[in-house]
C-alpha cells in the first residue's frame, strides 16, 4: 500500500533535480554606476562662478538627508553642481557631507525652521507662556548658536501666516498670528528678524544668509533689507515650468564681477508660436486650478491690504521659476533676487533659457 507514496516521492525528487539542473547558476556581474570624476580645475572654476553676481541663483530645499543609504540620493553630494544654496528640510546631519559641498563645490548650506512658534523653554512667566522681547531674542540667539555650532551658512525662515500647518490646522504662533490670538505678531516678527539680522543677512556685515520663504510679503515692508532672498513657494505653478521664462531685474556685469548696479534694459525675446500656445493652455489650466483652490481653501492672506500687495510688487521681485531636481523634495519654488528697497524696472534679460 505504500508503493504509491514511494513512487510519488521518487517522481517529486526527480522533478526537483531536473529543475535545479536547468537553473543558470552563472554569476552575473552587476553594473555599478559611479559618479563622474571631475578635475580640480573644474571645481575651482565652479567655486569662482558661484562667487560672481552675474548669474541667476538656484535655491532648493533638501529633505531625507541620509548619507548611510546605499545610494547617493540622500547625500548633498548628489545635488547638481549648479545649485547655489541648499536649505536642509529634514534628515540626519552629516558634517563631512556638508563640508564637501561647501568647500569643493562652493555650495552654501542653510537650515529651514518654521517661523511661527517660540519654544516654551524660552518664554517667561511661571507657566512659561509670556511672549516678551527678551524671550524672542533668546530664541533668535539660540538659532544663531545652532548655526555656528554645526557649520551652516545661514537660516531659512518658513513663514506662512494664514496657511495650513503640516501638523494640522492653520499656522499659529506669536510670530505668525492670527491677529485674533496674537494681535502684535508682526511686531514680534520684527523683533525676531532684527535680532537675527545682527548676526546674519545683509545688515550683519557677514556672508551668512538670512532667507524667508512662504509669505515674505506679510512682514513689515521695512524688514526687506534684512533678508538676502525671499522665496515664494509656487506649489501650483507646474505649467510655468514648461515655458521659457526670461529673467527680470537681473544685475549686469561690466568688467567687474562684483558690479551689481541697476540692470540694463533689454528687448523681450519672442517665443515660438507653438511654445506660446502650449504655455497659454497650461496657464489657463493653472488659473482654473487657482480659482478652485481660492473657493475651497480660503485663507487670511487672500484678503491682504492693498499696501501689503504694493509692497510685495515693489520689494519681492521674482527672478526665475524652476523645478527642483530628483534629489530635492517635490516642491516647486520661485527664486528671488537680492532684496533691496528701491524698485527696479522689470525688463526680461535677452537670451535667457530655463
Amino acid at each position: 500500500m505504500y508503493t504509491k507514496y514511494i513512487l510519488k516521492g521518487l517522481a517529486t525528487g526527480v522533478l526537483a533535480l531536473a529543475t535545479l539542473a536547468s537553473c543558470n547558476t552563472n554569476i552575473e556581474a552587476l553594473e555599478i554606476i559611479k559618479p563622474e570624476v571631475k578635475s580640480e580645475q573644474y571645481y575651482a572654476d565652479l567655486r569662482a562662478y558661484k562667487q560672481r553676481t552675474d548669474h541667476e541663483v538656484f535655491f532648493g530645499w533638501f529633505g531625507g538627508w541620509n548619507t548611510k543609504s546605499p545610494n547617493m540620493r540622500g547625500s548633498l553630494k548628489s545635488v547638481p553642481d549648479s545649485v547655489d544654496i541648499i536649505s536642509i528640510w529634514s534628515g540626519t546631519y552629516d558634517r563631512e557631507d556638508m563640508e564637501y559641498v561647501q568647500n569643493v563645490k562652493g555650495t552654501r548650506v542653510t537650515f529651514t525652521i518654521f517661523a511661527h512658534k517660540i519654544p516654551q523653554n524660552f518664554l517667561e512667566g511661571e507657566n512659561h507662556d509670556q511672549v516678551t522681547r527678551e524671550a524672542i531674542e533668546r530664541y533668535a540667539m539660540a538659532l544663531i548658536d545652532t548655526m555656528n555650532t554645526y557649520g551652516y551658512q545661514g537660516i531659512d525662515l518658513d513663514y506662512e501666516p494664514g496657511y495650513q500647518d503640516p501638523a494640522g490646522g492653520p499656522f499659529t504662533g506669536p510670530l505668525v498670528g492670527p491677529t485674533n490670538v496674537y494681535p502684535n505678531y508682526r511686531d514680534n516678527m520684527e523683533i525676531f528678524v532684527k535680532k537675527l539680522g545682527e548676526f546674519i543677512g545683509p545688515k550683519s556685515g557677514t556672508d551668512k544668509l538670512l532667507i524667508i520663504d512662504g509669505v515674505p510679503y506679510d512682514v513689515k515692508p521695512e524688514l526687506a533689507e534684512y533678508f538676502n532672498y525671499g522665496v515664494v513657494q509656487a506649489t501650483i505653478a507646474e505649467a510655468i515650468t514648461t515655458c521659457k521664462i526670461a529673467s527680470i531685474g537681473r544685475p549686469h556685469v561690466d568688467g567687474n564681477p562684483n558690479n551689481t548696479s541697476s540692470p540694463k534694459p533689454s528687448k523681450v525675446v519672442w517665443l515660438p508660436m507653438a511654445v506660446l500656445v502650449t504655455c497659454s493652455k497650461m496657464a489657463k489650466r493653472a488659473f482654473l486650478l487657482y480659482l478652485v483652490w481660492l473657493v475651497s481653501y480660503p485663507n487670511t492672506m487672500v484678503k491682504k491690504p492693498h499696501e501689503r500687495a504694493d509692497a510685495e510688487l515693489i520689494t519681492w521681485r521674482t527672478i526665475t521659476t524652476t523645478r527642483p531636481t530628483i534629489s530635492l523634495p517635490a516642491r516647486l519654488y520661485k527664486l528671488c533676487k537680492n532684496i533691496t528697497t528701491t524698485p527696479t524696472p522689470l525688463n526680461p534679460k535677452k537670451g535667457t533659457q530655463q
